[in-house]
């Protein structure tokens, strides 16, 4: 009887201390950790970077690649020979990524942006037109082709790249034998939209906005769930497409932000996995046959054409014109059809306003958005 008791006391004891580990554990990943003697900067969703605050510094891990990013006064002594070493204040930046630049702008920080590849007539960013209005920020030639001399003699102190750069190995070769740190950035790896948007954090660190960076994500979520919340029991089926110059349609994969946006939204995305042969590059969308397109998207209650790459319809007749075939769905006989117009794709902050957009559309609310608007007849 005595060993009976014991032996249920020590596996009392067991499962006591294990909660207690476990609870422990959970309690302590919500804080942020040690990592050999600095602390870990905390994310919640974003998995494609991370950042250790040490005594004087942050150090980025991105990939493969790691940045050091230094305080105001901090020497190059205090760090190994050969590595990448940021300087704050960080100003002059190389912008190559329109995402980053609107990023940029949500935590007040344009200011720190010196030069882009994205020419003044390609922009759809208020803020970004109007400074290189005022020659506050200038173009440097496209990303595969910047001009090298002109940013030298601006003392650019970083690019940061979109992963179009691996296109162009010699540019971001030249680019760092000058003394100009190359960061790539990858958002558009991240398999969720709070992902994405955390990404805003790491421009927060570089400009010395932590605060303002952490700030703005955690409103942009609470608005994101928010819209979550109040997804209606029957789901509209929908498409987000835009027909190509030799005759495929071109789709978002199953899975990315936005067809994950229609999700949370409230929609129900015509394309599955099961459906498609997706392949794993990084590329959100893909190309499919129109009979393809057709199968699945011809009983679809909603249609989102995508604006941004062969530009902005009037109305429903000039989709029929592309391809007379679009008279037989069930979205274009009851007029639920609409355009996201091209400004949509350099705000990358506005998801939420992108999510409650879409949900209005889902619901029969929406005429005109800021994104988003219902096409006549």
């Amino acid at each position: 009887m005595t060993a009976t008791v014991s032996l249920k006391s020590k596996a009392l004891l067991y499962t006591f201390l294990c909660v207690f580990l476990l609870l422990l554990c959970t309690s302590g990943c919500e804080k942020k950790q040690d990592t050999e003697g600095g602390t870990e900067y905390p994310l919640e969703y974003a998995r494609g970077f991370s950042a250790v605050r040490y005594d004087g510094y942050y150090v980025v891990d991105i990939g493969e690649d790691r940045f050091y990013i230094a305080d105001e006064g901090v020497s190059d002594e205090n760090f190994p020979q050969g590595v990448s070493v940021i300087h704050k204040p960080v100003g002059n930046m190389y912008i190559a990524s329109s995402s980053v630049m609107d990023m940029l702008c949500a935590i007040d920080s344009l200011d720190r942006a010196g030069f882009t590849s994205t020419d003044i007539d390609d922009w759809r960013i208020d803020e970004v037109i109007s400074a290189m209005e005022e020659e506050d920020l200038v173009y440097v030639g496209k990303y595969s082709s910047p001009d090298l001399e002109y940013l030298v003699s601006e003392h650019c102190s970083i690019a940061v790249e979109n992963t179009m750069i691996y296109h162009s190995p010699t540019v971001m070769d030249q680019l760092m034998t000058l003394g100009i740190p190359v960061m790539v950035e990858r958002s558009s790896y991240e398999e969720s939209t709070e992902g994405r948007l955390e990404w805003i954090k790491l421009y927060g660190i570089l400009c010395g906005k932590e605060t303002d960076a952490e700030r703005f994500f955690d409103d942009a979520v609470s608005k994101l769930h928010s819209i979550g919340r109040n997804t209606p029991e029957i789901r509209k089926k929908a498409a987000f497409f835009y027909f190509t110059s030799t005759g495929t349609v071109n789709i978002r994969k199953p899975g990315d932000y936005i067809s994950r946006l229609i999700e949370l939204s409230g929609g129900e995305y015509a394309f599955t996995v099961d459906m498609l042969n997706v392949d794993d590059n990084a590329l959100a969308t893909m190309s499919v046959t129109f009979e393809s397109f057709y199968s699945a998207a011809k009983d679809c209650d909603i249609l989102f054409y995508n604006a941004n790459i062969i530009g902005e319809v009037q109305n429903i007749s000039q989709l029929t014109e592309k391809q007379p075939l679009l008279a037989d769905f069930e979205a274009v006989k009851s007029g639920e059809v609409y355009v996201v117009h091209s400004d949509m794709f350099q705000k990358s902050t506005a998801a939420a306003e992108l999510a409650e957009e879409m949900q209005k559309a889902v619901n029969g609310e929406l005429e005109k958005g800021k994104f988003i608007e219902k096409l006549d007849q």
